[in-house]
């Protein structure tokens, strides 16, 4: 069994090139996963993103351009994601149909977080340690939406079943103002 060697530059460079489809993909489905959320919050999670995704798009073409001798635009991958969301316009139950959107996102955000950790570890053993910091603040932006889907899903999941739930809409939302303690 022979694998195909490739060098730390050529593994960059398509780490990018794929962050960069897949963001571009993301960013496409949005409008769509917004109109088939039934749960408010899911939706202000799916309405919340592009901003963050314009950003690690812009951050990813700057790296991109960047690389001598590269062509400009990655080929775009497609994922089956696109064809899934079809499907899902289908389901009447809004609950299984929330629970679904909930699954492409997990999928959509690990396909992120594995892919911007090997681009990032690839970039530092070139030795590229701004390009580094600059994914490794695209993962961190991941990181937080995945954390903020998790608990948005286990709410789902508890009203599903039953189970009583406090409103904590204040701890849902990034603080507006830092306060200073002692």
């Amino acid at each position: 069994m022979s694998q195909e060697h490739v060098s730390p530059a050529e593994f960059y460079v398509s780490g990018l090139e794929s962050l960069l489809s897949l963001e571009m993909q993301h960013e496409k489905l949005i409008a769509k996963m917004v109109s088939l959320a039934d749960c408010e919050r899911l939706r202000e999670f799916f309405e919340d993103l592009p901003p963050m995704i314009a950003r690690q798009r812009r951050r990813l073409e700057l790296l991109l351009r960047s690389i001598p001798e590269r062509p400009d635009t990655p080929a775009p991958a497609r994922n089956g994601l696109e064809e899934d969301l079809l499907d899902l316009q289908l389901m009447r139950n809004p609950d299984d149909r929330d629970a679904e959107l909930v699954k492409a996102s997990a999928w959509i955000t690990g396909l992120q977080v594995d892919q911007y950790v090997a681009t990032r570890d690839a970039a530092m053993q070139l030795g590229d340690f701004e390009a580094a910091r600059h994914l490794q603040r695209s993962l961190n932006a991941v990181a937080a939406s995945r954390l903020r889907l998790m608990r948005i899903a286990q709410r789902i999941r508890h009203l599903a079943e039953g189970v009583p739930t406090v409103e904590t809409t204040e701890f849902d939302r990034r603080p507006e103002r830092a306060v200073a303690l002692p």
